[in-house]
Order: structure tokens, then C-alpha cells, then sequence
């Protein structure tokens, strides 16, 4: 099998502005030559790479006994967690970090809220506003991270929502 064969198995997800490489503990490929290989592809597509905002994730369970980490890329910051698609993934696969963040910005979206109402906005203009700025927020990307929230998250997330969260009745909404 030749080094592009191999190459092949890998998975490469390009965005607009973001690349993301996933590689699996086990393969042929070790992480430095796929980097080699995207930075290649990125000269050859006339692109250049940001290695200041690029950053390395390695996923893992919880409290793993054994961690067969790969040796990290020069120069690439090795990080606990990072932000994909507006959704803070960590390396033990927990979203408390995602939940706080969503928190924060519904609470500062709440307090606009009331300052909105204190100016004469109606209830109803309101009611809108709050579905278009906090609901969505909270519902973006869940199928992705909702299955991961724990009990008490959940719970957080109650005040947000008229009626209790059910994270199965959401994801079968979202499929």
C-alpha cells in the first residue's frame, strides 16, 4: 500500500476558513506526515496556514488507563479543548465547557432582553426575540453535543426552556 493509500484512510473536513484533520490511533500515517500532506495541499491551492491559530486535540476517555498519545507537532499548541463550528469540544468528550460558554451568552442575551422590555417592547415582540437569540442558541448544534450532558446540566438548562429539556425528543426532532 503505497504513503497516498494510506493517506486515503485518514479523514480531512475543509471549511470556508477551517480544516479539520481526524486521525485514528491505529493507522499507517503518522500525524507529522499528514500535516506535511495539508501543507502541500495548501501551497498547491495557493493557501497559506495559520500555525498560530492552528491547534491539536487528541480525544480520549475519561480517566484512561491507557493513552497511546502520538508525538505532538512542533510548533502546533497541544490543547484540552477547542471551538468546531461554534461547538467547544473537549479531549474526554464532556460538553461542560460548551454548556458554560451557551450559559454566558444566554445570560448576557437575557439581560439585552430586559432592557428591552423596560423599553416598551410587548411580550409577544419579545417572546420572538427570545426564540430567535437564546432558544436557538441553546438548540444549535445539540444533536451533536446534547447526548453527552449530564443530569445536572440538563437541569441548568431548564430556565432556558418552557417545558423540561428531553434530550431523546430533541434528537429525534433534529434527525
Amino acid at each position: 500500500m503505497t504513503s497516498t493509500q494510506n493517506l486515503a484512510k485518514n479523514i480531512i473536513v475543509k471549511f470556508a476558513d477551517d480544516t479539520t484533520v481526524v486521525v485514528p490511533e491505529k493507522t499507517d500515517v503518522s500525524l507529522p506526515e499528514k500535516f506535511d500532506h495539508i501543507n502541500v495541499w495548501a501551497i498547491v491551492n495557493r493557501m497559506i496556514l495559520n500555525l498560530i491559530k492552528t491547534k491539536e486535540i487528541v480525544f480520549h476517555r475519561p480517566g484512561p488507563k491507557n493513552l497511546h498519545m502520538f508525538p505532538s507537532l512542533e510548533s502546533i499548541e497541544l490543547v484540552e479543548q477547542a471551538k468546531l463550528l461554534g461547538v467547544i469540544l473537549q479531549n474526554n468528550f464532556s460538553v461542560n465547557f460548551h454548556v458554560t460558554y451557551v450559559f454566558t451568552l444566554c445570560s448576557q442575551r437575557i439581560f439585552l432582553l430586559k432592557r428591552l422590555r423596560d423599553q416598551g417592547l410587548n411580550y409577544r415582540l419579545l417572546d420572538t426575540v427570545f426564540q430567535a437569540i437564546v432558544v436557538s442558541r441553546i438548540l444549535y448544534a445539540f444533536p451533536g453535543w446534547g447526548p453527552f450532558l449530564i443530569k445536572n446540566l440538563q437541569e441548568e438548562l431548564m430556565p432556558f426552556s418552557k417545558e423540561p429539556i428531553d434530550t431523546a425528543l430533541l434528537l429525534k426532532f433534529w434527525r
